[in-house]
């Protein structure tokens, strides 16, 4: 039986977000969820609200499934949707066998007001960052079009209690970039799994995962094949 890989992007990507990882990946069907207001939903209204977000990547899922064995994988904003759509699924009677979080420490409380930044505020922040497409940052009339969807998104990521979070009984898998500065809190993960927590580190900053394909296409293939990795 095949397994399908379900993946939630991070904040202003949409449903070619994991592209450079697709070709790395073999035997596992591969979907990536998309949220309302860009790519293929671009005519659809933004969420703001993060039950909203997550309600709408189960339905996703949950209208998606042709499989009883699933993994999710989501990275920054997609780790936290991930753990509560997560959650959502078992709750209903359907469990992926893991959870794989990237670019994320999980649940804390954060002081960061990101979705507050003006456009030329939130421009530079994303260059200081690293990793965000430079097509998007130097492009003034791009970045105007994204910048509307970057809010909504950083609003979703940044304004949820981390009290709200339940643990969930899949695996976990976590990976982040050693020049992260929330790296260090990487076991803060642990408690939110009542099954097996592990955790990978790879050089480079908040969007590692776009200079490491072949590596982190291994660590999936290896969870979808064993998930007690």
């Amino acid at each position: 039986m095949h397994k399908t890989l379900f993946l939630i992007h991070f904040a202003g990507g949409n449903c070619f977000s994991y592209r450079f990882l697709e070709k790395h990946l073999k035997g596992l069907k591969f979907m990536v969820l998309e949220l309302p207001g860009r790519g293929r939903r671009h005519r659809e209204k933004l969420i703001y609200d993060f039950n909203d977000a997550a309600e709408d990547l189960y339905n996703q899922i949950i209208d998606s499934l042709d499989t009883e064995e699933f993994i999710i994988m989501g990275h920054s904003m997609g780790a936290l949707l991930g753990l509560r759509v997560t959650a959502m699924l078992e709750h209903t009677g359907h469990k992926p066998s893991s959870l794989i979080v990237g670019g994320s420490c999980g649940p804390l409380e954060r002081q960061t007001k990101h979705h507050l930044l003006s456009s030329k505020e939130l421009r530079s922040y994303l260059e200081e960052m690293g990793g965000f497409s430079n097509e998007v940052l130097k492009n003034d009339d791009l970045f105007e079009y994204f910048y509307p969807i970057l809010k909504a998104d950083l609003c979703v990521a940044e304004v949820n209690n981390p009290r709200d979070f339940s643990s969930v009984n899949c695996a976990i898998h976590a990976i982040m970039g050693t020049d992260e500065k929330e790296t260090l809190n990487i076991n803060n993960w642990e408690q939110y799994t009542k099954g097996r927590f592990s955790k990978d580190l790879f050089n480079g900053g908040h969007f590692f995962i776009h200079q490491w394909p072949s590596e982190i296409a291994r660590i999936i293939t290896t969870i979808a094949r064993n998930p007690k990795f």
